[in-house]
């Protein structure tokens, strides 16, 4: 359950709001340019729109490269007038705008959320406007009582307008607190008209429907192949090999802390775990292509979210990883299944939403079986 400090913009019935996102790069010791969006919401009609300050094709690795995405509670849809393309798929606006913005709370975060419980800090000023500052922090990493704190969020709130202006997430290192992403609120407009016609969309005239191109389906490691060894850091700050886990039915799953997919897919995954963490089967998640920054963020925020063990790749964004090449990795998330003598029973690509059963059925195979009110998965 969510608790709000009660800024303005909590209860509005329409919303609209600029963020600006810039992060920063651990690797390169700099910061990355940042990233603008401007969101109208209507919490009436249960629609949102993102516009993105972003035009021309889609990068490398990227699909359609949208300049912007509408919900508006039956259909999601992406256009990019550069190529006059898009996408439409059904969907419903929360589980959409999770994935989306790679959050649980997508629709807190643009309401300009503060958490209840964050204390008052020091008293600071942006473009010449009085903030008051409020922090938020996730209490000593796990198992280590006696540590400093790891993670914190700041919240910056216009002592005038009672309405969030910035948000920075801020870790621990080196003995002292380094900022690591900010997100400015500006341009706040509250219950002001919302004409519906923003929330609908038809195709220009020429506009076709978006198909990613056909490649072939990437190679997972066969059915009975020997899992590979390998070594991780897990969260306990320890290195840790995969075959420490022998004797025990393993879901190895391959994650990101940026990868919309791989956030939307570990509800399930928590749920199905604690229907059979007593069954001898054991969660290694193992975050990979990613900074230890944001993965230690992310697993100290998610440490009273979520149950399944989680675990680093040393190699980070190097582009080095021992397990990713191991297993063929080609896209996240990628969930394997190993039996107990080590070897692979079943290995799969992506997430499909609620309607994919695939982990279930891969236990049922090794005789684990999930109760029915875990097989569905959180949308």
């Amino acid at each position: 359950m969510h608790h709000s400090l009660g800024v303005a913009s909590e209860k509005a019935r329409t919303l609209s709001v600029t963020l600006t996102s810039t992060r920063f790069d651990s690797g390169k010791k700099e910061w990355q340019t940042p990233e603008t969006t401007h969101v109208t919401f209507d919490a009436t009609a249960h629609s949102a729109r993102i516009d993105y300050d972003r035009v021309g094709e889609a990068p490398a690795g990227m699909a359609l490269w949208p300049t912007f995405i509408l919900f508006n509670g039956k259909e999601t849809v992406q256009y990019n007038p550069t190529v006059n393309k898009y996408r439409r798929a059904k969907g419903g606006l929360k589980a959409d705008l999770d994935q989306m913005l790679g959050t649980e709370s997508a629709v807190l975060l643009i309401r300009g959320y503060v958490n209840r419980e964050a204390k008052q800090g020091s008293d600071a000023t942006i473009d010449r406007r009085k903030m008051i500052t409020k922090e938020f922090d996730t209490g000593a990493p796990l198992g280590f009582p006696d540590k400093h704190p790891s993670y914190l969020l700041r919240y910056y709130i216009d002592a005038e307008t009672n309405l969030l202006r910035r948000r920075t997430e801020l870790v621990w290192r080196d003995n002292a607190w380094q900022e690591i992403v900010h997100l400015d609120f500006t341009k706040w407009v509250l219950n002001a008209p919302v004409k519906p016609s923003l929330f609908a969309w038809k195709p220009p005239k020429g506009a076709t429907m978006f198909v990613p191109p056909v490649t072939e389906q990437p190679k997972l490691l066969a059915d009975g192949t020997i899992a590979p060894d390998f070594t991780c850091i897990g969260s306990d700050g320890k290195p840790m090999k995969l075959s420490d886990l022998r004797g025990k039915t393993v879901i190895l799953d391959f994650w990101a802390t940026w990868c919309g997919p791989c956030q939307a897919s570990m509800p399930h995954l928590d749920r199905i775990y604690k229907q059979v963490k007593d069954k001898d089967v054991v969660v290694l998640a193992l975050c990979v292509r990613d900074d230890k920054a944001p993965y230690e963020a992310w697993r100290l925020a998610k440490k009273n979210t979520y149950s399944f063990p989680v675990a680093f790749d040393p190699a980070g964004k190097t582009g080095k990883s021992e397990p990713y090449t191991l297993y063929k990795v080609s896209l996240i998330p990628t969930q394997y299944v190993i039996d107990k003598e080590g070897k692979i029973a079943a290995g799969s690509l992506g997430y499909g939403g609620e309607d994919d059963h695939r982990l279930e059925i891969a236990l049922a195979k090794l005789g684990v079986l999930v109760p029915a009110e875990a097989k569905t998965a959180t949308k």
